[in-house]
């Protein structure tokens, strides 16, 4: 998610974001010939469009209904959907883990479920951002306003509301997805704009769904190829209905993963009346640093890269760029010795006990501009007392010109994970619209 879609990796750094598997934020890849033919064509018949995929007919005709009740072509259901996936770009202030906080314009996926303009796509994609920017369907010349409706930190989801009104829409589907079922995965990978569109089936249905940027019990994965940008975006059945939302893809086994629609259909439901769940207004992610980050030898922390303006954890007084290392009085994420994995799974346990609206303590650490290592130690009550400074950490000393790191360090080798979803870079200039955030993760 953090990397601009096409830029290259940022430089490797010491610090490092693993999850459970190399994980790349769900977008997606150049299309093979099928899906190419889906993407270049999207006003192909229903006769070529079913011989270019090589799908049966049985997989049902969609009759999209335009603005004033026009009918659109008939066109395969799972065709048809295309209209209501949504572009985003975000534009906000971030702080990524080792770079620092920058300006940068984020992009993501979502899709349309109501025709007032009601969205889903992933909290990632637009928690912290100040202005969010639509593009419906394969439209590029109109972009729409939306605001920030409601979110889930810890299922990733987020619900958004489009400008507007007629939209095309689609729905979740019925009942849950079976193995071998066929599925089909729209989206805007690689930064682009232009809409993309690949097929696959249902590989398994209970797949462990925790990261280091979410914690999901059980995910779907399947075969649909996905890559960076489409995070947010839906996998939909023969029929046309959403089966998972995009999630995350393992690059080098070219798996791929989605929020199953059994289990963000009620999260959505919820979302949509601005109930926030397992959130307290963060975008963040689990790290691990080499060297600790307090006296008492903490590693591993909530880093936070961006807040929502106006929520608990903003009135609370966390900001971008700091790092949750306490919640609850336990440390935010499970030390090396009680799991090998740095993911967000602890952390979200905690907001699931306590509930989003119901006092949190939190013990913070804030990094002190130019400084190696130390700063500021904070406590607070999220839903109550704001932070306060109580304890100034001393900085680092510079390291020695004969000191090698351990090769039983977190230094010494590449993250195994990355964080799926969006992408983006440094703003340079204004104009610099389309990027997305660095990647924070050291390999692929």
């Amino acid at each position: 998610m953090y990397r601009a879609p096409g830029q290259a990796p940022p430089p490797v750094s010491s610090e490092r974001t693993p999850l459970t598997r190399r994980v790349s934020m769900a977008a997606d890849s150049d299309a093979t010939s099928p899906e190419r033919a889906a993407e270049d064509e999207p006003h192909l018949t229903r006769r070529r469009a079913l011989q270019s995929l090589g799908v049966a007919a049985a997989g049902g005709v969609g009759v999209l209904q335009g603005a004033g009740g026009a009918r659109a072509q008939e066109r395969p259901a799972w065709l048809a959907a295309r209209d209501a996936v949504v572009r985003i770009e975000a534009i906000g202030t971030y702080d990524f883990p080792a770079f620092g906080d920058f300006e940068a314009a984020s992009g993501g996926s979502g899709f349309i479920i109501d025709p007032s303009g009601i969205a889903v796509t992933a909290n990632h994609v637009v928690t912290g951002a100040a202005t969010l920017e639509v593009f419906v369907g394969e439209d590029r010349s109109e972009s729409h306003n939306a605001q920030f409706v409601g979110a889930s930190e810890c299922s990733d989801l987020a619900v958004i509301n489009i400008s507007g009104s007629d939209f095309p829409t689609m729905s979740f589907a019925d009942q849950p997805v079976n193995a071998g079922a066929q599925v089909y995965a729209h989206g805007f990978p690689i930064n682009s704009d232009r809409l993309s569109t690949t097929n696959g089936i249902i590989s398994r249905t209970d797949v462990p769904g925790e990261t280091n940027w979410a914690s999901v019990d059980s995910v779907l994965e399947h075969t649909a190829r996905i890559n960076f940008g489409s995070s947010g975006g839906p996998l939909v059945n023969n029929a046309g209905r959403v089966v998972g939302t995009n999630y995350a893809a393992f690059s080098e086994f070219e798996q791929n993963l989605a929020i199953g629609s059994d289990l963000a259909q009620p999260i959505v439901s919820t979302l949509r009346e601005g109930q926030n769940q397992e959130y307290i207004g963060i975008n963040g992610v689990a790290i691990e640093t080499p060297t600790p980050m307090t006296p008492d030898g903490i590693t591993r922390a909530i880093h936070v890269i961006s807040v929502q303006t106006g929520s608990a954890a903003f009135n609370a007084g966390i900001r971008a760029g700091d790092r949750i290392l306490r919640i609850e009085n336990t440390r935010a994420v499970r030390p090396a010795e009680e799991d090998p994995l740095v993911t967000k799974e602890f952390y979200c346990d905690v907001l699931r006990t306590q509930g989003s609206t119901n006092p949190i303590t939190v013990q913070v650490l804030r990094q002190v501009p130019g400084q190696t290592g130390g700063g500021l130690l904070l406590e607070g009550v999220v839903n109550g007392q704001p932070l306060q400074v109580v304890q100034v950490l001393p900085p680092r000393a510079a390291p020695t010109r004969d000191s090698r790191p351990s090769a039983t360090t977190p230094a010494s080798s590449a993250s195994r994970f990355r964080r799926p979803g969006t992408t983006s870079k440094a703003r340079p200039a204004v104009s610099a619209r389309r990027s997305s955030r660095p990647q924070t993760s050291t390999s692929t």
